[in-house]
């Protein structure tokens, strides 16, 4: 049997190694809480979005009644004029 190889043991990290691992792990945090803060925004929005959605079917569908309702006054008028 083949023996293990010997553990050949790591040098300590340089101190501008640990350094930058630190900012980068700083930034990485921060980079984090700024998504979490951009993701709560685009909830709020898209809850806008689908409010003002709802609002322009409403408001579609009272033009449209509107419409309809112009229409039938329209016609009733012509009718009572003609007779």
């Amino acid at each position: 049997a083949v023996p293990p190889a010997p553990r050949v043991p790591r040098p300590a990290p340089r101190n501008g190694l640990t350094e930058e691992l630190r900012e980068v792990i700083s930034n990485t945090k921060q980079v984090e809480n700024e998504m979490a803060m951009v993701e709560a925004r685009l909830g709020d929005l898209e809850d806008e979005l689908a409010e003002q959605d709802k609002t322009v079917e409403i408001l579609e569908v009272e033009t449209e009644e509107e419409r309809l309702r112009t229409h039938r006054l329209q016609t009733r008028i012509l009718q009572l004029e003609s007779h």
